[in-house]
């Protein structure tokens, strides 16, 4: 008798709610064995037990990706082996940057930059000797926001941060492009979930569901996206975008000063 094919392994940070919530779910409904992550324990053992009555294997695994240790037992699990890497987890820290409490902005920069390079590095250096698997990262529309208007901003280091993971996704994807690997960066817009109530902010008159969010997601996983933007109707303006990126790149790398940055004459 032949032995089932093992179900694939996805692992999701911020599991307990919103986005990550909605990417273990409907990752279990395609199939996928889970090992979910978040700092509230009940949350994901109630995840894990609805889960599992539908025979899908579930690993909690409760660790808060701002603490060391936390971020290495979830590095450690993911160097053991999963076929898909969801970085999900995030918190908002939206106010004034000249009142952000420096603890806060480290903890934004511990969970959007330090926990997404040190996982993303463990899931790539465990897939690539397979020559397969997939890690996607949650960025957000505010990636894109430094030139435009919307007035009091309050929330510089957070957009900083997602910009940081769009620009490094990118790259990584560029780099195992032709390894077998496939890497994402998903930019949602507003999304209904508890995010703006834990962050003390009314929620947007207009928002997306989690649900939608990772159904574009996948489907762009499986076209071969590496920047999708949930909401985006004309793809071309990703594009156009890469097309501004580049052409910075050429016009802005050239020995000579432009010409007004030259010290007057006489």
């Amino acid at each position: 008798m032949a032995t089932p094919a093992a179900r694939p392994v996805a692992l999701v940070t911020g599991a307990s709610s919103g986005v990550g919530h909605a990417y273990a779910r409907q990752l279990a409904e395609g199939g996928w064995d889970l090992v979910p992550v978040a700092r509230r324990a009940p949350r994901l053992a109630a995840l894990a037990a609805s889960l599992g009555s539908d025979g899908i294997s579930v690993e909690p695994l409760v660790a808060d990706l701002t603490d060391p240790a936390g971020l290495a037992a979830v590095e450690e699990r993911v160097g053991r082996g999963v076929d898909l890497l969801v970085n999900c987890a995030g918190f908002a820290g939206y106010m004034p940057f000249v009142e952000l409490p420096p603890e806060v902005a480290s903890s934004l920069i511990d969970i959007h930059v330090r926990a997404v390079t040190r996982l993303t590095g463990a899931a790539v250096r465990a897939m690539l000797p397979r020559r397969r698997g997939a890690v996607i990262n949650v960025a957000s529309l505010l990636a894109f926001s430094e030139s435009a208007v919307l007035g009091r901003f309050n929330r510089a280091t957070y957009a900083a941060c997602k910009a940081f993971i769009v620009t490094f996704t990118q790259l990584v994807a560029q780099e195992v492009r032709d390894q077998g690997l496939r890497v994402q960066v998903c930019c949602p817009g507003a999304v209904v979930s508890e995010f703006h109530d834990v962050a003390g902010v009314p929620r947007p008159p207009a928002a997306m569901s989690p649900e939608e969010v990772v159904s574009a997601s996948l489907r762009a996983l499986d076209a071969g996206e590496v920047v999708c933007v949930p909401g985006l109707e004309d793809p071309t303006v990703v594009e156009r975008y890469h097309d501004a990126q580049r052409e910075m790149l050429r016009q802005g790398n050239r020995p000579e000063l432009a010409e007004r940055y030259r010290a007057a004459a006489g």
